[in-house]
């Protein structure tokens, strides 16, 4: 027992654990440890120097980069099929809560690298884009409840998704549109995005409005799910098509109007 307990100190002293649910079993068990007075740092002691290892892991790049933000939403007690020692108690919360927030900044470091992937594979894959960006049954689905778009210019993505055949342009839209759907509110993970999509949704109708009546009407068409999507986020805004007819009305209206009058003052 004393030599695992060494070789344990060992390999936590050497950083030598960075795969997360063993670095969560190495903590619930250093804490009980602690708690129990079979080694001697106090539970405080514990947590401080748990937390120096996260930061260690960070500085050196070894944090492995979270791939879900549903953390907060489902916090595991095991790995590997073994239940976490401690797991149930407030300094273990606080170590996990410490370490998933590492692995989400070492993620937000890759996201710019991984969204000129992401790019590649709309151009190529614009199914595997879906996949990717929309929560399906599919393991491909890593992107689902991450912002990761903002990392892609707008401009870029419209360039590449009008390079597209329109079968694949309503595909690509279409995932855009279900990627923020759901019940009445806009998924709050993916909240940082809304400016992103009200951009590409502008530079998308400033084409359509450009281009021949066909392909206008098909291009309008397939916005439409995304442009109600940004009325369920800022419900005063109008769809600009809708705008400009009403601005075209009004103005239409108001000539009328001063025709008459201006007739009544003749007569």
């Amino acid at each position: 027992m004393k030599l695992a307990l060494n070789e344990l100190q060992r390999q936590f002293a050497a950083r030598e654990f960075t795969v997360p649910g063993e670095v969560h079993h190495v903590f619930g068990l250093r804490l009980w440890l602690a708690r129990i007075g079979a080694i001697p740092p106090s539970v405080g002691e514990v947590v401080a120097e748990c937390k120096m290892y996260v930061d260690d892991l960070a500085e050196s790049g070894k944090a492995e980069p979270l791939a879900s933000l549903n953390w907060e939403r489902y916090r595991p007690d095991s790995y590997g099929g073994l239940g976490y020692f401690e797991s149930q108690t407030p300094e273990f919360v606080e170590l996990f809560s410490y370490l998933q927030s590492a692995r989400l900044m070492a993620a937000d470091e890759r996201f710019p690298e991984a969204a000129k992937i992401l790019m590649t594979e709309l151009e190529r894959r614009p199914d595997l884009f879906f996949r990717r960006i929309c929560f399906t049954n599919s393991s491909d689905n890593i992107y689902y409840n991450i912002p990761i778009l903002v990392h892609i210019p707008a401009e870029d993505f419209v360039s590449v998704l009008l390079g597209q055949e329109p079968t694949h342009q309503r595909l690509v839209i279409g995932s855009l549109a279900a990627r923020y759907q759901g019940d009445d509110q806009f998924p709050q993970e993916l909240a940082s995005e809304v400016p992103w999509l009200r951009e590409v949704y502008r530079q998308l109708k400033a084409v359509a409005d450009a281009s021949t009546p066909i392909t206008n009407y098909r291009l309008s068409l397939a916005l439409e799910p995304i442009w109600r999507v940004l009325r369920r986020v800022e419900p005063e805004d109008q769809n600009p098509a809708q705008t400009m007819e009403i601005q075209v009305e009004s103005s239409g209206a108001e000539q009328t109007s001063e025709t008459q009058s201006s007739d009544a003052e003749e007569t």
